[in-house]
């Protein structure tokens, strides 16, 4: 059986965008409506009035609408997705689109059967560290390394970058070390006669090598940014007001080394007062809602700190978005930590 020609890119565009003038008219009535485009998907502007259909939605399509939301200045937007969407990510959509005081909401489509409302979906439970990895996380720390648990998988990291996670094996637990799935399982075979710590320690003196303030810039210091700037916080949390600085894990996992994700924690203020910090670096289109939704999960009556690191700033449609929150976070810049203190 010969396997259908998948359309071009602009044939799909134009066929996405008239079913959302479709779909639009059939509910709203005929008006003049402007069309726009979106990244796997389209727009309709009427007034303060908007309309996305994602066609193909992710877990990050909640932070791409509200950026584009935020940058045409309207007052609501109704987000369209296919009735036969996942409905788990359907209803983790509806969520983090709630956050933003009830201006954005999710429907699903289908021919025939008009326009159905989306509940939000319960936000993901904290899983903990499994039992039996103690001796692991104790050689970590005592290589220097940040201990951090993220869907119950322990990980030590270099200045926030993953360089080993335990992971379980027929005869137990067993610490696997590189930067990345890759170089984790070349490791395996290039190491494989090495103790734990030893191969630890290998991978740790390649990376110190290329990862610290004043490197020149490289592939491997450039990764994983968010997750440094966390960590000069934790080191010192009174450069913006706090006493301590703990790492918590986002409701949606990082989905590798290279895209950007915000690094969340919680501190604390000398009066006692909690704090949710989410530290960015560059332009992160899912940072508002992903932020968000971890702190409802953590923290729900501490405020939100958005930080970033000085000569970064967080571009101006996230603020407009930050608006839409039903408490506008507060944004703070820090020094760069890859940089190099002056003397």
């Amino acid at each position: 059986m010969t396997e259908p020609t998948p359309l071009d890119p602009e044939r799909r565009a134009r066929l996405v965008a008239a079913k959302l003038a479709a779909l639009v008219a059939a509910r709203e009535g005929e008006a003049r409506r402007e069309p726009g485009t979106f990244p796997s998907g389209a727009t309709l502007l009427e007034g303060d009035r908007a309309w996305v259909l994602l066609d193909e939605p992710s877990d990050r399509s909640a932070g791409g609408v509200m950026l584009w939301a935020a940058r045409a200045g309207v007052g609501s937007v109704d987000v369209l997705i296919d009735s036969d969407v996942d409905g788990a990510l359907a209803g983790d959509l509806a969520r983090r689109l709630g956050w933003f005081g009830g201006r954005a909401r999710l429907w699903t489509v289908a021919a025939g059967e008009g326009w159905q409302a989306v509940e939000p979906g319960p936000i993901p439970p904290v899983l903990p560290a499994p039992d039996g990895v103690e001796t692991l996380v104790e050689l970590l720390v005592a290589n220097g390394c940040e201990v951090v648990t993220e869907q119950g998988v322990v990980r030590g990291e270099r200045l926030g970058l993953e360089v080993a996670r335990v992971e379980e094996h027929p005869e137990g637990y067993r610490l696997e070390t590189g930067v990345g799935r890759f170089d984790r399982e070349v490791g395996a075979m290039v190491r494989a006669e090495l103790s734990a710590a030893d191969s630890l320690g290998a991978v740790l003196q390649i990376v110190d090598r290329v990862r610290h303030p004043g490197a020149p810039p490289h592939p491997v210091r450039d990764l994983c940014r968010e997750r440094w700037v966390r960590v000069a916080i934790e080191r010192d949390p009174g450069q913006i007001g706090l006493m301590s600085l703990e790492p918590v894990e986002t409701t949606v996992p990082r989905p590798n080394l290279r895209d950007p994700h915000p690094a969340l924690g919680i501190g604390t203020r000398s009066d006692g007062q909690r704090v949710v910090v989410a530290c960015t670096v560059g332009v992160d289109v899912d940072l508002l809602p992903l932020a968000e939704d971890t702190r409802r999960r953590v923290a729900p009556d501490a405020p939100l700190l958005l930080v970033h690191p000085e000569g970064s700033a967080l571009p101006a449609a996230a603020l407009a978005a930050a608006e839409w929150l039903a408490e506008r976070p507060e944004v703070l810049a820090v020094p760069t930590p890859w940089v190099a203190p002056e003397a």
